[in-house]
């Protein structure tokens, strides 16, 4: 491995790489910086017989191409690596830059378990997220397209659009995705939706914790694990603050969860 300038035009993209989707702006911005400023940081390629593979900054190859520079900094690996440990490097800088949109990272997970076989447990353990969030991620496949769009644009909460990709029925689901682009379907809802849309005589998941000044019980149509609790402690903590921000008791704010439930329901 070493780190050299090599000529920008014997670099070829990897046309598997997870991220597609790209700011022709952005990268006019971020090449006339490497212009005035200097690269701050080199791709990371392979060498390919008389050429180079690209392993990580497609968007700084772009801007040296888009402004015409001859050469570009990079770390040049001798070796060419095997797909899979491509695939997951390619995942992890992108993630860990959080340059993914929440549909490129579905479909990289999902080509993960395609290719490979690996489950979302293998997926999480690989990747160092959580099971819960490539959960999150693969169900937003089940979307329509013109969802997807709209998740991807930041129109759509991605807790919003986890929990309406949960409801079996495609025409709830599409009245659910109607009001969530009207506005009427709020974050808050996320969970009320999901529970709203629970098919009647499906089994629940249920987990007491003995806490030290409590005991909690935690009742969910779906597997809980610590991901789940965290949320679940989160949507459980605002709740209690805005309750005493507007000075409700627990009896009124039990009633008032309630029928939010039941507005949600009403509403599918």
């Amino acid at each position: 491995m070493k780190v050299a300038n090599i000529p920008v035009d014997l670099v070829d993209e990897d046309p598997n790489q997870p991220r597609k989707h790209f700011d022709e702006e952005a990268i006019e911005q971020l090449g006339q910086s490497q212009i005035d400023d200097g690269e701050q940081q080199p791709i990371i390629v392979f060498r390919r017989e008389s050429r180079f593979r690209l392993i990580d900054g497609c968007r700084r190859l772009r801007a040296r191409r888009l402004k015409k520079q001859e050469t570009v900094l990079a770390i040049v690996h001798d070796e060419e690596p095997d797909s899979e440990t491509l695939a997951v490097t390619q995942l992890v800088v992108n993630s860990l830059r959080k340059d993914l949109t929440p549909m490129e990272k579905a479909v990289a997970y999902k080509n993960l378990k395609d290719q490979y076989g690996w489950s979302n447990t293998e997926i999480a353990k690989r990747l160092h997220v959580s099971k819960g969030s490539v959960t999150q991620a693969l169900s937003y496949l089940e979307l329509p397209e013109e969802a997807q769009t709209r998740l991807n644009a930041g129109e759509l909460a991605e807790s919003t659009a986890y929990a309406i990709s949960r409801v079996e029925d495609a025409d709830k689901r599409s009245e659910l995705l109607k009001q969530a682009a009207a506005g009427r379907l709020k974050r808050d809802d996320a969970n009320a939706v999901a529970q709203a849309a629970r098919p009647k005589g499906k089994s629940h998941h249920r987990a007491v914790l003995r806490l030290k000044s409590a005991d909690v019980a935690v009742t969910s149509d779906e597997p809980i694990d610590q991901e789940s609790l965290v949320r679940i402690g989160r949507e459980l903590a605002q709740a209690g603050q805005r309750a005493s921000r507007d000075g409700i008791d627990v009896k009124t704010l039990k009633r008032v969860l309630r029928d939010k439930h039941r507005n949600v329901a009403a509403a599918s």
